[in-house]
């Protein structure tokens, strides 16, 4: 493992995808330095895309909170989840889709954005979207959702399980917190000793390929002139890796060295 500096990674490299949770923010404030980094690339004219595997919210309200800490980052620069099923990249299509959705009211604005129909309690529900932990009365609407997939599969119906954010955990600025990603290996393990079979959800977010190849799209440079700064080996690294792109992995948020990684890009803060 080689530790390498800021100021190494924009002489080396033309483009930035850059995670969001653990490596510019945690779900309290903006980590130091990493304000000061977005202006750098700014100012050296070094374009940038922020992959995030929050599926909670619109990229306008996002980044009006993170201006509200001082990162100033422009909406279109955020890609997410929904971003990826909206493209066309993701493994399914909503569009026109009866959609269960668990999630926040900003999460339901994003499916319209992306051409799915929430599910009322009467529906046929094509598929089950998991978007946020922070939805609504979560344990209910978990129930409901189990029981409604339970009744359909036992129908001889076949909804999709989709996952948008496939991270279990997120920093906080007091430890970690459970994301959607927990909820629905739970989930899982309900489906299975209730109908005795596996059913698997689909996943979207890192590690997937869609937002790396997303944000490659966006930014139009030649992914070998591309870096991923990530702060877990699970989805950052590992998905930058799947696609080809060298990535290096910071130690705020949950990163975690690993010296048998002799490959391995370390960065210890910005």
């Amino acid at each position: 493992m080689r530790f390498t500096t800021t100021e190494e990674l924009l002489q080396s490299f033309d483009g930035f995808l850059l995670d969001a949770y653990g490596v510019l923010v945690d779900s309290d404030r903006t980590l130091p330095g990493a304000s000061a980094f977005i202006e750098e690339l700014k100012r050296r004219a070094k374009p940038f895309r922020i992959i995030s595997n929050d599926a909670s919210t619109t990229p306008e309200a996002k980044c009006k909170k993170w201006l509200d800490r001082g990162l100033e980052i422009p909406a279109e620069a955020l890609i997410t989840p929904w971003s990826v099923l909206s493209s066309g990249l993701g493994p399914v299509d909503v569009e026109g889709k009866k959609c269960l959705l668990i999630g926040t009211p900003l999460s339901r604005e994003m499916l319209r954005r992306a051409g799915g129909i929430v599910a009322e309690a009467a529906d046929p529900v094509d598929f089950l979207l998991l978007a946020d932990e922070l939805t609504p009365d979560l344990m209910n609407v978990c129930n409901d959702a189990v029981g409604r997939l339970v009744r359909a599969f036992e129908e001889g119906l076949a909804p999709r399980l989709v996952l948008l954010n496939p991270d279990l955990v997120y920093p906080t600025s007091h430890g970690y917190g459970l994301t959607v990603g927990a909820i629905a290996l739970m989930i899982e393990a309900a489906l299975e000793r209730i109908l005795g079979r596996e059913i698997r959800f689909s996943k979207v977010g890192k590690p997937e390929p869609g937002l790396f190849e997303l944000g490659l799209k966006e930014l139009a440079i030649e992914r070998s002139r591309v870096v991923m700064i990530g702060d877990q080996w699970d989805t950052d690294i590992s998905g930058a890796s799947r696609v080809g792109m060298t990535s290096v992995l910071t130690t705020t948020g949950l990163g975690r060295p690993d010296a048998s990684r002799s490959e391995q890009l370390l960065l210890d803060g910005f």
